[in-house]
Order: C-alpha cells, then sequence, then structure tokens
C-alpha cells in the first residue's frame, strides 16, 4: 500500500500541495521558538575557565530566560543542573526578580 501511495504522489504532482497543507495543518500545531545565545550574558557565572557551558546548556538557558515554561529533558549527567541554576541566574539579572 505504501509504494502504491508513493506511486500515486509521484504521478500526480498537484496532490503534493494537498497532502502537504493537511499534514502541516494536522500535525504542526507548534512551532519552536528560536533561541539565540549571541547576547546571553549572565553576571555572576564564573569564569569559562572554571566551568564552561555546553551550547545546548546555553540554549536552554536562552530559552527558559525567554519561555515562561520550560522542560529540559536530558539524560543523567548532561548538566541540568548547572543550567537550572545559571538559568536563575540569569531571570534574576534580565527580569529583576
Amino acid at each position: 500500500m505504501k509504494d502504491t501511495f508513493e506511486k500515486f504522489i509521484i504521478d500526480n504532482p498537484n496532490y503534493i500541495e494537498i497532502l502537504e497543507d493537511t499534514y502541516n495543518k494536522t500535525f504542526n500545531r507548534f512551532v519552536a521558538s528560536i533561541n539565540t545565545t549571541a547576547k546571553l550574558i549572565l553576571p555572576s557565572k564564573v569564569s569559562d575557565d572554571a566551568i564552561e557551558l555546553r551550547p545546548t546548556q546555553e540554549n536552554a538557558i536562552s530559552r527558559i530566560i525567554n519561555n515562561k515554561s520550560t522542560l529540559l529533558d536530558h539524560t543523567a549527567g548532561l548538566g541540568k543542573t548547572f543550567t537550572d541554576g545559571c538559568s536563575c541566574n540569569g531571570i534574576k539579572a534580565y527580569w529583576c526578580i
């Protein structure tokens, strides 16, 4: 059945746009926010000589600061605790709470 469907789509290119629109309306309900770490400055973070943040940690910190809720779903040992600490520090610095 899969092969028949693929052949049908290839043979009928006018259905591609209809199929794409239907799929996107059905399944693409959320758009991930674009986080930039280019201007991310954490005032009381220790120097990079002591602890250097991984790019994933920097992205997570930026996302936590810029969004109301964020889930850090990583395996053990990838730095979630330190990321959370830096995020709290960043929220305090950026939002003055």
